[in-house]
């Protein structure tokens, strides 16, 4: 609505918070040509993905090398899936101009990776009981973030069935996120979602219908989705909830209205904002 229809139009927008003389760090392999252009004409150097900053796999962990930093031997990100190596990389290649001018020690990038956590980015929520399912929250809600949230699906084993809770707003290709999650998926429920932007679930069962080969069902909420997934799951399946952060926040606040978030991702997701120092 804002920002352009096409990439390379949203990429000009967002390419408008560059400055003069400060780096453009691009995390991506796949930038819009129009990124670098612009970059170029306001004089921001470019920090890029493979070129001015890379990093290696090891069996056991990984190697970081940027323009000032050189890091062998970190831990993997907390966070899951194989994307969150290069948004490591992509954070580490922005907090090397932070060390310019505040200290980053090694231990503390370290401490960083293996501490970080992100909400309902394939946050899996493990079995609140034997014999219970397990959950994934994920706000993928394109067809790109939904490619993502399939390669992660795929490359995280699982012995059971893979239950979908799908909420997605009016405005977002339906199609698209589906036919990326296809093969996937073995029983879907879609959720109407609230807000201005809202879809009705049953209209969203009809898009999915359309391209799903397993059993599509609507529900009139994201609580009534889940609870129904729930009644159908058994171990070892999955329940993943994904399709928005409209859809992924009102789960989560289902989950731990029924005592199915572990007690440690309690705070993490209710605990009161800490104070703002300026």
């Amino acid at each position: 609505e804002y920002l352009g229809t096409t990439l390379p139009a949203i990429a000009r927008e967002k390419a408008s918070i560059f400055r003069k003389g400060r780096p453009a760090v691009l995390g991506s392999r796949d930038i819009p040509a129009v990124v670098p252009e612009i970059a170029r004409e306001l004089g921001a150097p470019l920090k890029r993905l493979g070129l001015e900053y890379s990093y290696s796999r090891e069996p056991s962990d990984w190697h970081f090398r940027g323009s000032r930093w050189d890091l062998p031997h970190l831990p993997a990100p907390a966070l899951a899936g194989e994307i969150q190596f290069d948004n490591a990389a992509t954070a580490m290649a922005a907090l090397e101009e932070v060390d310019a001018r505040i200290e980053v020690p090694a231990a503390a990038v370290a401490r960083g990776l293996t501490q970080v956590r992100l909400i309902a980015r394939f946050q899996i929520i493990p079995p609140a009981a034997p014999g219970a399912p397990i959950w994934i929250l994920d706000v993928a809600h394109n067809p790109a973030a939904a490619r993502v949230l399939a390669a992660n699906l795929r490359g995280t084993p699982s012995g059971g069935r893979t239950l979908a809770v799908c909420g997605i707003l009016a405005d977002k290709d339906a199609a698209g996120v589906g036919a990326a999650l296809r093969d996937c998926i073995d029983a879907w429920w879609c959720v109407s979602t609230a807000g201005e932007r809202s879809r009705d679930g049953a209209q969203l069962a009809e898009v999915i219908a359309g391209i799903a080969t397993v059993p599509v069902q609507a529900a009139d909420s994201i609580a009534a989705g889940c609870a129904a997934a729930l009644a159908e799951a058994r171990a070892p399946d999955r329940i993943v909830v994904f399709g928005s952060f409209h859809t992924a926040g009102p789960a989560l606040d289902w989950l731990e209205a029924h005592d199915l978030l572990p007690p440690e991702a309690v705070p993490e997701y209710t605990a009161t904002p800490r104070a703002t120092y300026v």
